[in-house]
This record gives structure tokens, C-alpha cells and sequence, in this order.
């Protein structure tokens, strides 16, 4: 038996090598994979930067296309904020200019140059076309770049022109930047506001084409996210063609992976991490002291041999099973962000409580069939429709009432209509249908229809029990005569018809132009328009000021500013009266900016006598989606020197939720000034608190419907009490609106209601009776 131990010992020592060689082989798989993860870490890091860089450049783009006549102002409003990131060389708009432009555009831009690397700048010359820098913005110091035709260098030539071809970013191969050093020119095209670069061909896009906006970063700018990407001391080399742009370390068995960027294309090799030789020394460890130990430790040795190689599986396992899981959420993370996109995208067209259409996608919906109609022969009509007594039911069953009975009446008038009609909600409880083919005959026939479906509708049952018969007012716009009639035109005409078909008893349709069309109505409402008109002329709007008071201590902190109209006899006309004929007549964005530069002066006013008065203004959904008033609020505020966080601006819940894409833009825009935003009678529509997630605000208002018998109703309370929790957790505050007693106040501070608001705690007064001030004459 002599030979059982050293036969034990060589069994124990080849088992020692196998698992030696094992656990290296493993070792190498595992840095392999490894090496795999790395790569694509930085890879994504990568694309997700200069992604980044791309999409900024692609938004300042749309700016400018949305006006390009304002560019100069719409440009240094958005450029300077690209300017100040790390790594952005410059950013700057380029003009198109031909031949034959050359003299004007001179004469009002100055000399078109040229300059290079080699040669001094001087005057371009004679060329067939030229790529002009019309606007720019610089991160480093010297001569201006304003004049220079970027075309005459080949590489920015021909990125220009792929992407006014494609109507795609596309960018240069590397080239020295101003501050010497190496980078990229990236050029996005900008096209006239009615011309879309999908379906064009590349020579209509050429022809369409007003310009490009540029932006010039450095590679230096991926560096930040490769380091995040890599272990320290990882080697990693970045190229275009034959062109190294980022390199560190050195590189052994590299993996090699391909970036795509605005139409180049990036080379990107990982080096090969240093394997993990923990469990190979571990194993040799061990095995060396078995074999020295074989003749008293056998067994013991056999058990030790298992263990390991449990372990070893073990940890495989487990390891999979990490890497699965890491999988399976990047998976799921990929579908919050499809679907998000995806509701972003179907909320801008539609109507949330209804799931119609929208206003703005009924419009554009209109004007492709009215511009088909002016080739081939205008037919069909448009209708409006209006529920009779809608703010009845609003009043005395509550918002949730109405809003069941709107989606009740969209569903029945859906069920009625063909598959080639358009049903859309315009707002409130107003719909629009657009019939696309028919005469006058056929368009009444559809509305008496459309009537007798709205009759079967019932409004839900009130404290009584009973149910309300419904009916509806509608206004039929025949098109088959109109010829270079807008949009905007038509929906007049059908609303006229509808508010003739009001006046004349409801539940009932009038055609617009025919027997029944009372021509005295439409000169009424003509001259409603007329008084709005002359009063913004002639500055007879003021505004009267409303307290916002603290629940905790009753001090009052702020005021809400409501505008009345004064009438040529010094009468007040409430807004109910004239804000809807101005929605109707395209005439309250011009309010709009007159309340805001109007209290801006105000408080500037104020700023002077050394007092700093906090103010909320509401703005109307149209003003949700003009840029220009943004930038009118902050040019305003600092010629007159006031402290932003002074102005307050509400958005009700329901016109944020139908212009959600605009509201917060809008928001964003107004917090980037340092104003505040205030979401008006929340929880009067359907969704309101997943919508909170999607736009900034400073202050909830919780809306009167849940404030006015909270005292009574234990629901209302815990509604209540659920919004300033959430409030409350978002580090936000919260307003109750139409607070009508003590008691109420009582509810709301034991339920920590920031700020209360009602005709109890101060009706609204003239803004210069609130201020001290001599009372204001209108002119």
C-alpha cells in the first residue's frame, strides 16, 4: 500500500491543475463578457450624448422655422443656454444665399468673407451660391464669424447640403475648431413653416429650404460620459475614418463597435480588461496545501475539491441570473419610455376626457380638406354643436356630472356619424363635426339626426332622483361654396349658425346663410367683437384684485388679478361676457399681453415706492402656445427691473391637459425666468393626478367643487387632505378656491391648506384701490 499515498498525492495534484485551468479559463469568460458590457456601455453613452447635442441643436431649429423673421431675437433667446455647456465651441444660424442675392443681402447684413486656416479673411469670391453665417454665439473669444461663407470650405459644403437633401442632421468630418481644438460642425435645416421635409423629394427640400442651425462642439465633450461608462484604466480608442478623436491607454484585443452620428460613421475599440485571477490563486492555494497535506487530510481534500467547485457553479448562477434580470429591466425601461412617447404624442391631437380630437387636430383636419377642395371642388359641411344648459348641470350636480354627461353625448353623436366624418371636442361642452361630402340638404339632414340622438341622452340624477332630458344647439356651415374660406372662417360661420339656433329656442339647427339665420344675432356678436377691439385701442380694461390669504395665520399674501371690461358709459362688464367672444374672434391673446405688461408695470410702479407685491394672472389656453409671449414676459420684466418671482401665472387643469405638450414649455419657459405656475381648479377633470408628473408648478388650486361643502361632506375632505399630502411629498403648495365662511378656513388649515381664496375673505376690488393709488380713467 506504499503506493497510496503518492497515488493519492498525484490524484490530488492533477485535480489541483484542472481546477487551476478552470477557474483561469472562467476567468477569461468572465472578462470577456465583461469587455461585451463595457462596450456597449460606451457606445450608448456616447450616441446618448451627442444625441443630446442633436436634439438641442434640432429645438433651436424649430424656434427659428416657427418664425423665421424674428430669428435674431428667437436665436439669442435660446442659443446663449447651448453656448454655456461644456465642449460647445459655438452655435450660430446659416443662410442660404444665391448668386443673384448676393448684392441685397450685403446691403442689409454686411460683406460676405471667406477665411481658413492659411489665409487671412477677405472677400468671397464669385460663386454659384453661398452659406452664410447670419447669427452667432461663441464660447471662445475673437473676430465675429457673422458674414463667413462656411461653403467654401468642401467638408461644411457638403454636410450642408446632405442635410438640406435629406431634411436630416447631418454633420462634418473632424476639423479644428476656433479654439484649435478637435471636433465637429453639426448643421440641422430649417424649412419654411409650411413646408415639411417628410414626402419631399431632395430637390423640394433644396427649394424650401430658409437656412440651417449649427452648433460645433469638441470631441472632448464624450469624455465625461466614456469615464462614466469605464472602469479607471480601461483603454478605449474613438475614430472617424482614419481620424483618432479620443484615445486613452493601450489597447490588447480590442472589441470593435460602430457608432452612427448625424451621417458619419465612429469606430469605437474597448480594450481588453485585466482578468479576475482571485479564485485561480484561491484554487491553487488550496490545492497546493491538499497535496502537502494528502497523507492525513484525504478526505477532507475531496470535500474541500466539491465545495469549490459548488461554489464556482454557484456563482455562475447567480451571475446569469443578474445578468438576465439587468436585461429584462432594460427591457421594461425601454417599453414607461415607447408608451410615454406614444401618449405624448396621441394627447397633443386629442381630447382627454373624450378621446376625440382635439381643437388643433380638428383645425388642421379642416384646412387639409378645405385646401383639397380648392382642386377638386369644395362639398360637406361643418358643424357645431353645443349642449343646452350645460352650466346648469355643472352648477348643480358638480364637475364629475358634467363631465359623464360630455362623454355620454360624444359617444352617442360617435355612434350616429360615418367613418369618413371628423368628431372632435373643441372644449368645454362645444363639439365639432366636419361631414367631407354632401350638400346643404344632406349637412341638415345629418344635424336633424345628430339632434335626435342628443335627445335619448339623460343628465345623470340629481339630488331629486330624476333625470334631465338633454338637448343641443347646432350650427350647420355648408362648404360647398367655399371658395379660399380658412379654417379659422368656417368655424365661425357654423359658430355663428349654432348661437343663432341658442337664440332662437334651443334644440334646434340653423344653417348659416339660410332663411333661418337671424342677420340682427350675427351683427350683435359682430359687435361684441368691435367693443373688444375698441376697449384694447382705447385702454378701457382694468383689473381688479382679489386677496389670497394664509389659512394658518389669516394674513393675506398674495392677490389674483381679474380683468373687467369699461363700457364707452363707465359701466364694468364682467369677463363672462366679453372673454369668450375674444376666444371666438381670435382677440384674447392680445388680453392676454396687455394684463401682463399692465401688472408688470404695476409692479414696477410698486417696486418704487419700496413694495413687493405677489400677484397671480391667468392666461388663456391660446397663449399656452405662443413662444413670442414668453419672450415678451421676459423682456418686460427686465426693462422694468422686477423680481420674476413676483408674478405667479395659472393654467386651469383642463386647458393645461388639452395643450399639455405647449403647457409645459410654457411652464419650463416661465420657470427659466424665474416666475412661478400655479394649476387652476384641479381635480375638475379626469386623470388629474397622473398629469401632475408632466408639468412644473409651483401651487396647486384645489378647485371649489371639493372646498364648498367640505365642511359637511367627509369625501370632499379626504379629497382634500389626498391633494396637499401629494402636494405636500412634490414640495408644493396648495390654494383652496371659493372659501365662503370661517368654518370652511377652519377645514382647510386643519387639513394644511397653504392659502385660501373666496368673496368671504376679500371680493375683488380695483387694482388701485388694493394699491393706495388714485383711481385709473380709462382714456
Amino acid at each position: 500500500m506504499r503506493w497510496l499515498p503518492a497515488t493519492i498525492t498525484a490524484g490530488v495534484a492533477t485535480l489541483t491543475l484542472v481546477g487551476v485551468l478552470a477557474a483561469e479559463r472562467q476567468a477569461r469568460h468572465e472578462a470577456q463578457s465583461r469587455r461585451q458590457t463595457l462596450a456597449s456601455n460606451v457606445r450608448a453613452q456616447a450616441i446618448d450624448t451627442v444625441d443630446a447635442a442633436i436634439l438641442r441643436t434640432a429645438e433651436l431649429a424649430a424656434s427659428v422655422r416657427a418664425d423665421w423673421d424674428a430669428r435674431g431675437a428667437i436665436f439669442a433667446a435660446v442659443a446663449h443656454t447651448l453656448d454655456r455647456e461644456p465642449g460647445i465651441n459655438g452655435v450660430g444660424l446659416v443662410q442660404a444665399v444665391g448668386a443673384t442675392e448676393r448684392a441685397s443681402f450685403e446691403r442689409g447684413h454686411g460683406p460676405i468673407f471667406v477665411s481658413g486656416p492659411a489665409t487671412r479673411p477677405g472677400p468671397a469670391p464669385p460663386a454659384a451660391g453661398y452659406y452664410v453665417v447670419v447669427d452667432v454665439a461663441r464660447s471662445s473669444r475673437g473676430p465675429s464669424d457673422t458674414g463667413l461663407d462656411i461653403g467654401a470650405a468642401p467638408t461644411r459644403r457638403a454636410a450642408l447640403l446632405a442635410a438640406a437633401r435629406s431634411g436630416q442632421p447631418r454633420a462634418t468630418p473632424p476639423v479644428r475648431l476656433m479654439n484649435s481644438a478637435l471636433g465637429t460642425a453639426l448643421y440641422v435645416p430649417i424649412y419654411g413653416p409650411s413646408a415639411s421635409p417628410a414626402g419631399r423629394t431632395p430637390t423640394q427640400r433644396l427649394q424650401a429650404l430658409r437656412g440651417w442651425a449649427s452648433i460645433s462642439y469638441s470631441y472632448a465633450l464624450l469624455k465625461p460620459a466614456l469615464a462614466r461608462a469605464l472602469p479607471p484604466g480601461t483603454a478605449f480608442s474613438l475614430r472617424d475614418g482614419k481620424v483618432l478623436l479620443l484615445t486613452a491607454g493601450k489597447l490588447t484585443n480590442p472589441v470593435h463597435s460602430r457608432i452612427a452620428v448625424a451621417g458619419r460613421t465612429w469606430m469605437l475599440a474597448v480594450g481588453d480588461p485585466a482578468p479576475d485571477r482571485t479564485l485561480v490563486l484561491a484554487i491553487a492555494l488550496v490545492g497546493t496545501m491538499l497535496t502537502l497535506l494528502v497523507g492525513t487530510f484525504g478526505v477532507q481534500s475531496r470535500r474541500r475539491e466539491r465545495y469549490a467547485q459548488a461554489l464556482v457553479r454557484r456563482r455562475l448562477a447567480e451571475r446569469e441570473r443578474a445578468e438576465l434580470a439587468l436585461e429584462h429591466a432594460k427591457a421594461e425601461e425601454a417599453a414607461a419610455r415607447r408608451r410615454f412617447e406614444s401618449e405624448l404624442r396621441h394627447m397633443a391631437d386629442h381630447d382627454p376626457l373624450t378621446g376625440l380630437l382635439n381643437r388643433r387636430a380638428y383645425e388642421r383636419s379642416l384646412e387639409e380638406h378645405l385646401a383639397r377642395g380648392e382642386r377638386y371642388g369644395h362639398a360637406g359641411a361643418v358643424m357645431v354643436l353645443d349642449i343646452d344648459g350645460f352650466k346648469e348641470v355643472n352648477d348643480t350636480l358638480g364637475h364629475s356630472a358634467g363631465d359623464e354627461l360630455i362623454v355620454r353625448v360624444a359617444g352617442a353623436l360617435a355612434s350616429r356619424l360615418r367613418e369618413s366624418d371628423t368628431l372632435a371636442r373643441l372644449g368645454g361642452d362645444e363639439f365639432a363635426i366636419l361631414a367631407p361630402t354632401g350638400e346643404r340638404i344632406e349637412a341638415e339632414n345629418l344635424a336633424v339626426s345628430l339632434l335626435e340622438v342628443v335627445r335619448r341622452e339623460r343628465a345623470p340624477r340629481g339630488q331629486g332622483g330624476r333625470e334631465r332630458p338633454i338637448t343641443a344647439s347646432i350650427g350647420v356651415a355648408p362648404l360647398e361654396d367655399a371658395e379660399f374660406l380658412s379654417a379659422e372662417e368656417a368655424l365661425i360661420n357654423a359658430d355663428l349658425a349654432m348661437y343663432d339656433a341658442k337664440e332662437a329656442g334651443r334644440d334646434r339647427s340653423v344653417t348659416y346663410g339660410g332663411a333661418g339665420r337671424g342677420q340682427a344675432h350675427i351683427e350683435a356678436r359682430l359687435e361684441w367683437a368691435e367693443r373688444i377691439r375698441a376697449a384694447l385701442d382705447e385702454d378701457r380694461l382694468v383689473l381688479h384684485a382679489q386677496p389670497v390669504v394664509q389659512t394658518a395665520t389669516g394674513r393675506t399674501t398674495q392677490h389674483e388679478l381679474l380683468i373687467r371690461m369699461v363700457d364707452a358709459h363707465g359701466d364694468l362688464i364682467p369677463p363672462s361676457s366679453f372673454l369668450p367672444i375674444a376666444e371666438r374672434f381670435g382677440l384674447i391673446g392680445e388680453i392676454d399681453r396687455w394684463v401682463v405688461t399692465r401688472t408688470i408695470g404695476m409692479l414696477a410702479e410698486q417696486r418704487r415706492l419700496g413694495r413687493y407685491p405677489t400677484v397671480e394672472i391667468n392666461l388663456s389656453a391660446h397663449s399656452l402656445g405662443d413662444a413670442r409671449l414668453a419672450i415678451h414676459i421676459g423682456r418686460e420684466l427686465r426693462a422694468a427691473g422686477v423680481d420674476a418671482r413676483q408674478l405667479i401665472f395659472e393654467v386651469t387643469e383642463t386647458t393645461a391637459i388639452g395643450n399639455i405638450a405647449a403647457a409645459r414649455t410654457f411652464a419650463e419657459r416661465l420657470g427659466e425666468l424665474g416666475c412661478r405656475f400655479a394649476l387652476d381648479d384641479f381635480g375638475a377633470g379626469f386623470g388629474s393626478f397622473y398629469y401632475l408628473k408632466h408639468l412644473p408648478f409651483d401651487f396647486i388650486k384645489i378647485d371649489g367643487e371639493f372646498v364648498r361643502n367640505c365642511t359637511a361632506d367627509p369625501t370632499d375632505r379626504l379629497v382634500i387632505k389626498a391633494v396637499v399630502e401629494l402636494a405636500q411629498g412634490m414640495g408644493k403648495q396648495t390654494i383652496g378656491e371659493f372659501v365662503g365662511n370661517d368654518a370652511t378656513l377652519a377645514v382647510l388649515s386643519e387639513l394644511g391648506v397653504d392659502y385660501a381664496q373666496g368673496f368671504h375673505l376679500g371680493p375683488p376690488a380695483p387694482l388701485e384701490s388694493w394699491l393706495g393709488m388714485p383711481s385709473r380713467r380709462p382714456r
